[in-house]
C-alpha cells in the first residue's frame, strides 16, 4: 500500500542439527524492486501465527502489532542486490526463528520470495570448539516449514529461452515487377519542434532494468540522457532539458512535489506522483498481468499514429501504471475494461490540471517496473510519440509506394520453424524457508518469465 505509514512482511526459519555454536547470524534477502527508503528487522512476536492467517487486512495482527527487539536495518534497498541484516543477537541455538520486515516507504520494496530463484536466507558462521578446526564455518540454514502459501511476495522462476531455427525448403522464384499502383502502408513520421540538441533527465535508478530499457531507447533516438536519484534532482536539474521523466523507480516521498512547476515537458510513470504533480487529486495505481492497453483516442498524436481498439504494447506480462486525471485532461488510452483508469493521457500547456495549470506539456505514461524491458513496438512507438508531442512535435503517417510485385515460384514454399529450448536453470541458492507476506494484491501474473504468486487483496499485501 502507498503513503499509508509502516508496512511488514514476516518471515520464519527452522534451524536445526548445528555441530558449533553460532558465531554470526546473517538475513539476507534479494531485492527485486528496491525503494528509496529504509527497512528494518525486528524479531516477531507471537510466533504460533500461520500463513493463511493474512487474509484481510494487515493492520491488527499480534505478530506485527508491536514488533519486537529492533535487531537491524538498511537506508536504502537497490533492485537487483542482495541485501543483509545482521541478526546474530538472536539467532545463538537450534530453533524456530521469526522475524518482521518493517518499511515506512510509500514506494513497494519488492523482495523474493522462497518459491523464486533467490528466497531468503539465513547464513550461519559457526564456531569450531578446541581442539578441532579454528576456522569458522559459514553453514546456510535450509529447513523447510510446511505452510500454505496463499500470497508469497514476488516469486520467480527460471525462463527457457526459445532459439528459432528456421529450415526453409522450395524456394519460389520472383520475379518482382513494379507497376504504376502503389499499396500505402501506415509508417509514423515523428517531426519535433526545434533543430537543437536532444537532452533529457530521468529521475530513476541507475539499478533498475527498466530504467536502463529506457535509456537505451532515448539514446538510441539521439537523446543525451542524464540519470538522477529522488533524492538528489531539484527544479534546477531541469533547466535546459528537452524533457523531464520520472520512473516508477524513483522514491516517490524524495521527488515530492519538487518538479511539479518545472516549465520543461514532463513524462511520469511513477503513480505515487500524480497528485504531487498536479495530474490528478488522487495518487494512481497500477494493475498486475497485463500486456495489453486500449486505446480509446486514436486520432490524437499520442496514439503513435494509426493505433487504436485494444493494442498488445508488452510481449510479456507485467505491471502498469494508471492515474485518474481531472480537468482538461486528454486521455488517450485506458486500462482494458475500465474507462476510468487512464494508461496514456496529457494536458496541453496551460490548460486546467487539478488545482493549477500545467506550466508546460505533462503526460502520464503506462511503463512500470520491468515494463519498458518487455515493450514491443506498438509499445515503443506510443513512447516515442509522447517524447515527440511532450516536445512540441507532431506525429503524422507518410504513405509509403509499394511496388506490386509478381511472384513466380517453381513450387510452393515451406518453412518450417523448429524451436530449441534452452533451459536456464536457477541459481542454486542455499536458503531459508521463508513465510512472507507481499504487497501489491491482483492476480498470479508473469514478468518476463517470472511468475508471481497472488495476493488476497491489495490491501493485504506487504513489502512496501
Amino acid at each position: 500500500m502507498q503513503g499509508i505509514g509502516d508496512v511488514y512482511s514476516l518471515l520464519r526459519f527452522n534451524v536445526s542439527t548445528l555441530p558449533y555454536a553460532v558465531a554470526s547470524a546473517r538475513l539476507r534477502l534479494y531485492a527485486i524492486e528496491g525503494g528509496g527508503e529504509e527497512v528494518r528487522v525486528h524479531t516477531a512476536t507471537g510466533g504460533n501465527w500461520q500463513e493463511q492467517q493474512f487474509t484481510g487486512s494487515y493492520f491488527g495482527f499480534p505478530p506485527i502489532t508491536a514488533p519486537g527487539l529492533l535487531m537491524s536495518a538498511v537506508a536504502e534497498v537497490h533492485s537487483g542486490t542482495w541485501v543483509e541484516f545482521d541478526v546474530t543477537q538472536l539467532v545463538h541455538r537450534t530453533g524456530v526463528y521469526n522475524f518482521a520486515l518493517q518499511s515506512r516507504s510509500i514506494d513497494e520494496v519488492l523482495f523474493s520470495s522462497r518459491e523464486g530463484n533467490f528466497p531468503p536466507q539465513l547464513v550461519l558462521t559457526l564456531a569450531a570448539p578446541a581442539g578441532t578446526d579454528p576456522t569458522p564455518t559459514a553453514t546456510p540454514v535450509v529447513s523447510p516449514t510446511a505452510t500454505n502459501t496463499p500470497t508469497p511476495i514476488a516469486t520467480s522462476t527460471p525462463t527457457s529461452t526459445m532459439t528459432n531455427t528456421p529450415i526453409a525448403t522450395n524456394t519460389p522464384t520472383v520475379t518482382p515487377t513494379p507497376t504504376a499502383t502503389a499499396t500505402n502502408t501506415s509508417s509514423p513520421t515523428q517531426t519535433p519542434i526545434g533543430g537543437g540538441p536532444k537532452t533529457a533527465l530521468l529521475v530513476g535508478s541507475s539499478s533498475n532494468t527498466g530504467d536502463q530499457a529506457v535509456i537505451s531507447r532515448l539514446e538510441s533516438l539521439g537523446y543525451t540522457v542524464t540519470l538522477i536519484s529522488a533524492s538528489a534532482v531539484t527544479a534546477a536539474d531541469a533547466t535546459g532539458k528537452s524533457v523531464v521523466l520520472i520512473s516508477a523507480s524513483a522514491s516517490a516521498s524524495a521527488v515530492g512535489t519538487k518538479l511539479r512547476d518545472v516549465t520543461v515537458p514532463l513524462i511520469n510513470w511513477h503513480e505515487a506522483l500524480y497528485d504531487d504533480l498536479g495530474m490528478s487529486s488522487i495518487a494512481g495505481s497500477y494493475v498486475t498481468n497485463l500486456t495489453q492497453v486500449a486505446i480509446t483516442n486514436p486520432s490524437h498524436p499520442l496514439a503513435a499514429a494509426g493505433l487504436s481498439g485494444t493494442t498488445t504494447v508488452l510481449t510479456s506480462s507485467a505491471w502498469m501504471t494508471y492515474g485518474n486525471p481531472a480537468g482538461d485532461a486528454i486521455v488517450v488510452a485506458t486500462v482494458p475494461g475500465n474507462s476510468a483508469q487512464a494508461m496514456i493521457f496529457a494536458y496541453e500547456q496551460g490548460s486546467t490540471m487539478a488545482g493549477m495549470a500545467a506550466p508546460a506539456r505533462r503526460i502520464g505514461f503506462f511503463f512500470r517496473g520491468t515494463a519498458p524491458t518487455v515493450a514491443n513496438a506498438n509499445g515503443w512507438n506510443l513512447f516515442e510519440s509522447a517524447l515527440t508531442w511532450a516536445a512540441g512535435g507532431t506525429v503524422s503517417v507518410s504513405p509509403t509506394p509499394t511496388p506490386t510485385l509478381t511472384a513466380t515460384p517453381t513450387s510452393s514454399p515451406t518453412a518450417t520453424n523448429t524451436p530449441i529450448a534452452t533451459n536456464t536453470p536457477p541459481a542454486t541458492p542455499v536458503s531459508g524457508t521463508s513465510t512472507v507476506r507481499a504487497n501489491g494484491g491482483g492476480g498470479a501474473q508473469t514478468v518476463s518469465g517470472t511468475t508471481w504468486q497472488a495476493c488476497s487483496s491489495s490491501g493485504n499485501c506487504s513489502g512496501r
